[in-house]
């Protein structure tokens, strides 16, 4: 991959790195997470009869944090004790697209698990009808909207505050 590394391209840059790693990555199943800030993490799923060296996690690490500013260097190896991310892997994972992993032949199938902050609240259509400024409409006890005074607390009036002056006295 050519050029700098920015959010667009990172996956790309992330496959091509880790490919070309020295890992043999051949019938693995390689998961890239990327989270709400745009890091990077690695899940990999190797076949059962796989032996890697010693090396290789750490080599796989050097190369995913690599991929700077979003790279970083955790990678889960599935199958170990120490891995939290397999049912989530497993449950929300999508293949990467053609474009992403590209024409260059890959030994690992790649996949994508992206973390993003719900905007399905403020996306999707609502049966209902939804007030134009949001929280003005609610009616919180002590707090309704007074003919005349607008949006405040009950008993609270302009001739109430001891350092407003009303009648003109300093």
């Amino acid at each position: 991959m050519n050029g700098p590394i920015l959010f667009d391209n990172a996956l790309e840059a992330a496959v091509d790195a880790l490919e070309s790693a020295g890992v043999d990555l051949t019938g693995c199943e390689a998961t890239l997470l990327r989270d709400l800030r745009g890091k990077l993490r690695l899940h990999i799923a190797r076949p059962p009869d796989t032996k890697w060296p010693e090396t290789a996690r750490a080599t796989l690490k050097k190369a995913l944090a690599s991929v700077a500013p979003f790279g970083t260097d955790v990678v889960h190896l599935a199958g170990n004790k120490e891995d939290p991310l397999t049912s989530v892997v497993e449950r929300d994972r999508v293949p990467l697209p053609r474009e992403v992993v590209g024409s260059i032949p890959r030994v690992a199938t790649w996949f994508k698990v992206e973390r993003r902050l719900s905007k399905d609240a403020w996306i999707i259509e609502n049966q209902k009808d939804q007030d134009a400024h949001g929280w003005a409409s609610h009616r919180w006890p002590g707090h309704e909207v007074l003919p005349g005074a607008g949006y405040g607390p009950r008993g609270v009036r302009a001739d109430s505050w001891p350092w407003l002056d009303t009648d003109g006295a300093a």
